[in-house]
């Protein structure tokens, strides 16, 4: 005995719109819960690469007794110039991937071979981790993180910056600051070393708390807020309203609460009373 085929029976134009619309509200309700989950996992990836620069700074500190400057003066040889990433990146394996940000924008990245405009390492770069022939990190470098060289510095050379160190003379043995020893920071639990910078090319390789100071206060690109490297090696996440000082206190409680993040950025873990 034979069947006759089952006939497929076509869908109508108002089933075929009313499946479309289930799945646009279905694809609208999961692009939310995906864009966060990537911006999560952006973060955490942001807080591993801190925590291994975080191992190299502690490996330079036991090594040399010192902390590394932020730059290194020179009125010659492509001007002054970031030293901090590159005399980490040996302490890394030369994995320069492990200083960009993936939150960030792509000409954040530090690539091996940079085809971009600028001064190259010559052998006086050399002497603080740069190889022959890079591009130097300059002040309006694009860069994912900023290094605490100043701390609360404001008022020039009758106010002694507390960060870990601005600067070095890079054609003289004698430093222009001397760099920090690591037995002088108070509370490596409570310094900061590195963070997120604003990444918007102008002074991205240092941060500062203040930003009439030297440098930028910390991004935001995470929650509204920046990851922390201190001392230590631990990696923490605040707010950017509490990295940088107010332009002027509005209630008793923003002051205190300034006056206790303003420790963090101070290698002697002091405060300002103004």
């Amino acid at each position: 005995m034979r069947y006759a085929p089952r006939k497929l029976k076509a869908f109508t134009l108002v089933e075929l719109l009313v499946v479309i619309g289930i799945l646009t509200i279905l694809i609208a309700l999961l692009l939310p819960a995906l864009g966060h989950a990537r911006r999560h996992a952006q973060e955490v990836r942001c807080a591993a690469n801190l925590r291994c620069i975080g191992q190299a700074l502690m490996m330079y500190s036991q090594q040399y007794g010192y902390y590394t400057s932020c730059w290194a003066m020179s009125g010659n040889a492509g001007g002054d110039f970031a030293i901090w990433p590159t005399r980490l990146r040996v302490f890394l394996g030369g994995d320069q991937d492990l200083f960009y940000c993936p939150s960030q924008d792509e000409r954040c990245r530090w690539r091996k071979a940079d085809t971009a405009p600028g001064p190259v390492a010559q052998t006086l770069h050399t002497w603080f981790g740069y190889e022959p022939g890079e591009r130097l990190l300059l002040n309006n470098q694009y860069f994912s993180y900023g290094y605490n060289g100043w701390g609360t510095y404001t008022n020039g050379p009758s106010d002694p910056y507390k960060g870990l160190g601005p600067h070095v003379e890079a054609v003289s043995p004698e430093p222009l600051y001397r760099e920090l020893k690591a037995s002088r920071v108070r509370l490596p639990a409570d310094m900061i070393a590195v963070a997120d910078s604003k990444a918007d090319g102008w002074t991205d390789l240092w941060i500062s708390p203040i930003p009439t100071a030297a440098g930028e206060p910390p991004g935001s690109v995470h929650r509204g807020g920046a990851n922390v490297l201190f001392c230590d090696g631990h990696v923490g996440w605040y707010q950017q309203r509490d990295l940088r000082k107010p332009t002027s206190f509005g209630s008793a409680e923003e002051r205190l609460r300034w006056f206790a993040n303003e420790r963090l950025w101070n290698y002697d873990h002091s405060f300002s009373l103004f």
